[in-house]
Formats: C-alpha cells, structure tokens, sequence
C-alpha cells in the first residue's frame, strides 16, 4: 500500500516538474532544443516509472528506526546544502555535505575527509574552470577577499 501511496506522489511531482518545464520561455535559442527539454523529459519519465510502481507495487516492509533516522538526517543533510549553498559558496557547502553523507554511509572519517575534499574540488574545477560555469564562492568567502 505504501507503494502506490508514495507512486501517487511520485505521479503528481512528475506532473508539477513537466508542467514547469513547459512554462520556461527563452528569447533567444542557444540550444536547438531549449530550456524546456530536461525538465519535461524528466517530468516524463519519473511519471512513467512511478506508474509501473503503481501497477505493480513491490511487497516491502517498513524499515528499522535506524533505517528512518538515517533517512531523516539524509533529508537534513540536503537541506543544509541548499541552505548554505550561497552562503557558504559551492566548494566548503559540497565538502561538508559529502563528508556527512559519506560518514551516514558508514565511511572512516580520515577517508570521509579525503572524498569530500577531492570531490568537491574536482567538481569546481570541471563546472567552473574547464566548462566556465561559475559556482558560486559563498558571500562569507567574498567578504573575506574583498
């Protein structure tokens, strides 16, 4: 029963992401496809899969406390990525969120520190330096440079 509960959200998010997509109006085309492509194939897909789920839910049951607690503070972890994204800038809110989820995951914390530091910046450099799509360096680290 959770399934198909859960597949009826799923089937209304997939609807609200494709009816967005379809509103996103550029003046000019700088890609033959546009803006309104990924987030109506998204929409699309996510819409179809979830009504497979509907039709044929799977026999599961509800997991462990731990299993939800882990799952909430996952849910809390993304949270504080969006929340600290600009305000902490893309490389010190990408590497703490890493780092967490790398520790949820069960990882030491000298290799968690590693992964989040060599993913956040091998992330930076691929978006901003080699297909110059600026991310943001976070206001604190602006006002500190000045």
């Amino acid at each position: 029963m959770i399934d198909r509960i859960f597949a009826l959200f799923l089937m209304a998010l997939a609807a609200f992401i494709g009816g967005y997509g379809l509103t996103f109006d550029v003046p000019f085309s700088y890609d033959p496809l546009g803006p309104k492509a990924f987030p109506v194939a998204l929409g699309a897909l996510l819409f179809v899969l979830s009504f497979i789920v509907f039709l044929k839910p799977a026999d599961i049951k509800a997991g462990s406390k731990s299993s939800i607690l882990r799952g909430i503070f996952f849910i809390g972890i993304l949270v504080f990525y969006q929340l600290s994204f600009n305000l902490l800038g893309f490389l010190v809110s990408t590497t703490i969120t890493v780092y967490f989820i790398a520790k949820l995951f069960k990882g030491r914390t000298l290799q968690s520190i590693i992964t989040a530091v060599c993913i956040s910046f091998s992330v930076y450099v691929i978006f901003d330096v080699i297909l110059k799509i600026p991310l943001p360096l976070g206001k604190i680290i602006e006002k500190m440079v000045g």
